[in-house]
């Protein structure tokens, strides 16, 4: 069922024929760019979808969140690709349901570690590592910048090998980079999943409020729905994990 996210904008004229697109410039296998190009698995499915009602897609480097914000409150910006139901931005968009993408982090340990954490207060002892771009949830973000020792490092496999090096004692990672970078590196034999729920986020398209035409929202949100219903998503957000790491398919 198509959750009722999105108001419309009555006095938009005119069909789309082109918006211009941005996102969080980091957030693999959702949205990333290098240079001005964008990639990821939300470009990929919105292109799809604008295609068959013949809306061409620009995409747009906004840069920092701030920005991105910015540009959708300005109207330089008509797509967001990663948004949210923070406050801040549900005052510039309206969101498209279902949700584009759900990320869940996890806790990853050592198997042969000597304590098993499974709350955020049993994290409080020990030493942890997490990407320096991961947006944790305003809740968890606030209590381990008051609580927690977490390093942030630049390149996500950067945590597993301080994990495995002895270097932290738990690494936090999005479920689907864990299970691909432990596969990868052959750590099934040496880490494993803690059972610590640290977030889960759930990232919509998001249409600026000050979109100059109009979209078919309805259209969108069915093929959205149906790209969900037959795996075409994950199916999306796995390549795009795999182009973002630089490896073949």
């Amino acid at each position: 069922m198509l959750l009722p996210l999105f108001s419309g904008i009555a006095a938009a004229a005119e069909h789309c024929r082109e918006v211009r697109v941005s996102g969080h410039s980091n957030l693999p296998p959702l949205s990333w760019f290098t240079e001005e190009q964008m990639h990821g698995a939300g470009i990929v499915a919105l292109r799809r979808i604008l295609a068959k009602e013949n809306i061409r897609v620009a995409t747009i480097r906004s840069g920092s969140p701030q920005r991105l914000l910015k540009d959708l409150e300005d109207g330089r910006v008509d797509i967001t690709l990663t948004a949210t139901r923070e406050p801040a931005i549900m005052g510039a968009v309206n969101l498209l349901a279902p949700a584009l993408y759900t990320t869940n982090y996890l806790v990853m340990v050592r198997k042969d570690s000597g304590f098993m954490p499974d709350s955020w207060e049993s994290l409080k002892r020990l030493r942890g590592v997490v990407s320096r771009d991961l947006d944790l949830g305003s809740e968890f973000e606030h209590y381990a910048a008051r609580y927690l020792p977490l390093t942030r490092v630049q390149r996500a496999q950067q945590g597993l090998l301080m994990l495995e090096a002895r270097r932290v004692e738990y690494a936090i990672y999005p479920l689907i980079h864990a299970d691909l970078l432990v596969s990868l590196y052959n750590y099934e034999g040496t880490l494993r999943k803690a059972p610590v729920e640290i977030a889960s986020n759930d990232f919509f398209i998001g249409v600026s409020k000050h979109i100059k035409c109009q979209l078919p929202v309805d259209k969108i949100s069915a093929a959205l729905e149906a790209m969900h219903d037959n795996a075409e998503i994950d199916q999306l957000a796995n390549d795009a994990l795999y182009q973002w790491m630089g490896l073949n398919l």
